[in-house]
């Protein structure tokens, strides 16, 4: 199975689709959007519509300090709009759960 791994920045959302072993099979970027949320959630949404049928899960790596067991921004670095948010549970109300086969 295949895995959506975006590594996102104040720049660019750095995209790839890689198997289980972590090897590379697709990747591209995308500009990040930094006026809001609601854009960055479109951004995401776009990128995993062309994924979607091939993936079993979702990493996200992202700018400032992140409590990472629940997924909470406790700063949002780059983007001011991930400041004290909850990440995870934000992405999942707009996101299906993905399962491991």
């Amino acid at each position: 199975m295949k895995y959506l791994v975006l590594d996102v920045d104040g720049s660019a959302i750095k995209y790839a689709s890689m198997d289980k072993k972590a090897v590379l099979l697709e990747r591209g970027q995308v500009a990040t959007p930094l006026d809001s949320f609601d854009d960055f959630r479109a951004e995401i949404i776009s990128l995993y519509k062309h994924y979607q049928d091939q993936i079993a899960g979702i990493a996200f790596s992202l700018p400032g300090v992140i409590e990472s067991e629940q997924g909470y921004c406790i700063t949002g670095g780059s983007l001011s709009y991930n400041y004290k948010r909850d990440f995870i549970a934000d992405i999942q109300t707009f996101l299906p759960a993905t399962h491991d086969d």
